[in-house]
């Protein structure tokens, strides 16, 4: 029997996704003196593949954090893919040219909720890609700027 006053247990669970941090000479190739446009990279999802946690999970909240204090616009590029590579969810951030003087800080966060929820926990990774914008000013390696990309998930469990 349930009682009107019954308390239902819920816990959540927050894992760091993407910690990454580029200077000028990360997107400038010293050999051939030009400029790199693409970073990408891939992380792994452990949580999802629990299939425990996923059958408890009412939500999920993605917050992307950037700092950007190079002069020079960028495009992220955000795909949740599962084994077989297959876009179960993906995202676009924009980031505006900074300085290292005034930085531009950007923070994306996105909530998903059921019925979206059941395609997103299929996905067991994520790739990111950093585009640098074509640009009139040419990064310089002695530039201390940086763009920083954090990114955490939080888990939403009702058991």
């Amino acid at each position: 029997m349930v009682h009107e006053n019954a308390i239902e247990a819920s816990s959540s669970v927050t894992s760091n996704l993407i910690l990454v941090s580029f200077n000028a000479s990360s997107f400038s190739n010293d050999s051939e003196q030009t400029e790199r446009t693409l970073r990408t990279d891939t992380t792994y999802l452990e949580l999802t593949r629990s299939n425990f946690l996923m059958d408890e999970l009412s939500q999920t909240n993605l917050t992307f954090k950037l700092k950007n204090s190079l002069e020079r616009e960028f495009k992220i590029d955000i795909e949740f893919l599962n084994d077989f590579d297959e876009r179960k969810f993906s995202l676009q951030i924009p980031v505006s040219s900074g300085t290292k003087q005034k930085p531009i800080t950007v923070e994306t966060n996105v909530v998903i909720e059921i019925p979206e929820l059941a395609t997103f926990t299929e996905a067991t990774k994520i790739i990111y890609t950093i585009s640098m914008l074509p640009g009139e000013k040419k990064l310089v390696p002695e530039n201390e700027g940086t763009l920083e990309l954090q990114s955490d998930a939080t888990y939403f469990l009702d058991f």
